[in-house]
């Protein structure tokens, strides 16, 4: 089967429909929610993952070399919902533009993902192939997007800082106090995740958003 047509169908198994999966429990029962996130890289740098239960950092954020890893660590932690920071399909994308206008702005995926530059974005395709397979329900999300839903627009503001206020202002408890761009990129997948699985989310296409 083409590339193309593989990546496109896994879309419609892989992302979950808020209608399917909105948790519809209490405010007790939502706290013990557990979801996860990954920053996605090239091959060199891997992946980044975090597991969040209810408003508590479970585990990460930790660096996973592989997708064969990636998987391996998330299926010891059995999360309800995977958010992941890269493309779940090829372009053109009408859903990046839209939130290019909207929330921020961001890479625009191409028709094909070749050259050095998209390694990161082949490599997030090929995990979410892998947690298709692996039984795993996956979204697309992209954290630059939920730290400025959250938060306000970064402005001249240096990334780090800025994202790192807006994680503090999230209350997820058990965060390590030194931590890098990626790994604050994974928690914020996965916490984009838990609003996801809450209903408190918005979508531009296949990218779910933190609603205002």
């Amino acid at each position: 089967m083409p590339r193309t047509l593989e990546i496109r169908d896994l879309r419609h198994s892989s992302v979950v429909p808020l209608d399917v999966l909105q948790f519809t429990g209490g405010v007790s029962q939502r706290s013990l929610l557990r979801v996860a996130g990954v920053d996605v890289g090239g091959r060199r740098k891997g992946f980044h993952a975090a597991v969040i239960e209810g408003r508590s950092l479970l585990r990460g954020p930790v660096p996973l070399r592989s997708v064969g890893s990636a998987i391996e660590w998330l299926l010891e932690y059995r999360p309800l919902l995977v958010a992941v920071d890269a493309p779940i399909e090829l372009g053109p994308r009408a859903c990046e533009r839209d939130l290019a206008r909207t929330i921020c702005g961001l890479y625009y995926t191409p028709a094909a993902v070749e050259g050095p530059f998209y390694e990161w974005m082949r490599h997030g395709l090929e995990l979410y192939a892998a947690l298709r397979h692996a039984g795993l329900r996956a979204v697309e999300c992209f954290p630059t997007a939920t730290w400025t839903r959250l938060a306000g627009p970064r402005g001249s503001r240096r990334r780090a800082g800025w994202s790192a206020a807006a994680l503090s202002r999230l209350r997820v408890r058990s965060v390590p106090s030194r931590i890098g761009q990626d790994g604050r990129d994974a928690i914020g997948a996965a916490y984009t995740a838990w609003l996801h699985v809450s209903g408190r989310t918005e979508s531009f296409g296949s990218i779910v958003v933190p609603r205002r």
